[in-house]
C-alpha cells in the first residue's frame, strides 16, 4: 500500500487551508494520509481502439469537446486527449456542477483562463447552459471548414462523466422536431464503459451540428493512487477494479477531513468514525 495525499481538489483550497484541516482532523483522531494501493489502473482493449479511432477521424472534426467531472476537475483530465486534435479548438466542459462545490467555480474558471483555455460548467442532467455550449461550437466551427455539412464536434472524456447524455441533451433542445424526438440517441448508463464504438449523431438542423460520440478514455497508467481513488469515488472507474470497500474508506476519509460529517445522521451512528 501506497500513502496517498490529501489533496482537496473537490474544493480547491489553499495551501494554508489544507494544512488547517489536516491539523484538526488529527486533533479528532482522524486519519491525515490514506494508505492506497500502489497502481489502479483500468485500460481495456476497447480503449486504445477508440483512441486509435478518434485519430483517424480527426481531419471531419471542426471543434473538440472534452467532457471532465467538475466535482475533479485535474483528475479527470486525460493527458492522452491533449495530444488528440491539439490544432483544434476546444472547449472543456465540466459537467456534474450541480454536484460539486459551488465555491470553487471562480478558482477553477481562473485556472483554466491562466492555460488560455475556454471552459464551460454545466449539469447536464438539469439542462444548464446546453445552448450556450452547442452556440460556442457554431462559432468556433466556422473558422476550420472541415466539413461543408454542418459544424462537426467530437466529444471526448474519460469514461462515465456524461459525453451521451450530453449529445442526448443537444437533441432535446434541437430546432428540428425530428430530431428532437428522433430514435437515434446516444446510449447512456450509470457505469463506466457503456459507449463501447464511435457514433456520430445530428443534433441541430438550423445551423447543422453533428456530434461524434466517442467512447470513454482512461489513461493507460494513471499517475497516482490519488487520482485513480477520486476516479472510482465518481464513478469513471469500474467499482469491482478498485473495491467497493476502499472506495467506501476513502470517501470516510475525505469527509473527516474535510470536517463534513452528516454521514453520522445519516447513518444512525453515535458520532463520527473514522473506520469503515
Amino acid at each position: 500500500m501506497e500513502k496517498c495525499e490529501h489533496y482537496p481538489e473537490f474544493r480547491i483550497l489553499s495551501q494554508h487551508a489544507i494544512k488547517t484541516e489536516q491539523d484538526m482532523a488529527a486533533a479528532k483522531g482522524f486519519r491525515t494520509v490514506f494508505k492506497a494501493p500502489a497502481a489502479i489502473n483500468w485500460f481495456p482493449g476497447h480503449m486504445n481502439s477508440a483512441r486509435n479511432a478518434m485519430k483517424a477521424q480527426l481531419n471531419s472534426v471542426d471543434v473538440i469537446i472534452e467532457v471532465r467531472d467538475a466535482r475533479i476537475p485535474w483528475s479527470s483530465a486525460n493527458p492522452v486527449l491533449d495530444g488528440i486534435g491539439s490544432h483544434k479548438p476546444r472547449l472543456v466542459v465540466l459537467n456534474k456542477s450541480d454536484l460539486a462545490n459551488s465555491n470553487m467555480k471562480e478558482r477553477v474558471e481562473y485556472r483554466f483562463d491562466e492555460q488560455n483555455m475556454d471552459c464551460m460548467f454545466t449539469s447536464v442532467i438539469k439542462g444548464k447552459h446546453i445552448r450556450n455550449i452547442l452556440q460556442w461550437c457554431t462559432e468556433h466551427g466556422k473558422s476550420q471548414f472541415q466539413s461543408t455539412a454542418g459544424t462537426v464536434v467530437m466529444v471526448v472524456g474519460v469514461p462515465n462523466v456524461g459525453k451521451s447524455s450530453m449529445i442526448n441533451a443537444f437533441r432535446s433542445i434541437s430546432t428540428s422536431l425530428k430530431l428532437s424526438k428522433g430514435k437515434k440517441k446516444a446510449v447512456v448508463g450509470p457505469t463506466p464503459g457503456v459507449t463501447l464504438r464511435t457514433d456520430i449523431i445530428k443534433v441541430n438542423e438550423t445551423p447543422a451540428i453533428y456530434v461524434m460520440d466517442t467512447p470513454g478514455v482512461m489513461l493507460p497508467n494513471i499517475p497516482s493512487p490519488s487520482v485513480g481513488l477520486k476516479l472510482a469515488l465518481t464513478g469513471a472507474i469500474k467499482d469491482e477494479i478498485v473495491g467497493e470497500e476502499l472506495i467506501a474508506d476513502y470517501m470516510l476519509f475525505l469527509l473527516n477531513q474535510m470536517n463534513s460529517t452528516q454521514y453520522v445522521k445519516a447513518l444512525g451512528l453515535s458520532g463520527p468514525t473514522d473506520d469503515i
